[in-house]
């Protein structure tokens, strides 16, 4: 039984992208750990970001490692806020890291 014990309306403004970033930059895809639960808290931070995460989230992107980005990507097109996680995917999708723009390009389509 996994718990999330966040309730998003305690957490500070911008908490939630700092979890978030956090999760990433911790982030092992080869891990059955971050497989079964380390995206899904992920995911659940990310559905519940205000606009001030978001814009964290876009503001962050450039400064961010391909292994970042490349979780971020991956995980995109679960978002509930398709529009943003378009916006998102777009400018990951013209990263210069090939890696990072074709897994943000597959996301994509899973949203089209």
């Amino acid at each position: 039984m996994s718990a999330n014990p966040i309730d998003p309306l305690s957490v500070t403004p911008l908490a939630l992208f700092a979890m978030y970033d956090l999760r990433l930059q911790c982030s092992n895809p080869e891990s059955d750990a971050w497989c079964d639960d380390g995206e899904a808290h992920a995911i659940f931070l990310l559905d519940r970001f205000s606009d001030a995460d978001w814009d964290a989230l876009f503001a962050a992107l450039d400064s961010r490692d391909s292994h970042w980005q490349h979780a971020c990507a991956a995980m995109l097109f679960q978002a509930a806020d398709v529009k943003r996680a378009i916006e998102v995917l777009t400018l990951l999708g013209k990263s210069a890291d090939r890696e990072v723009a074709c897994c943000a390009r597959e996301s994509l389509g899973y949203l089209a």
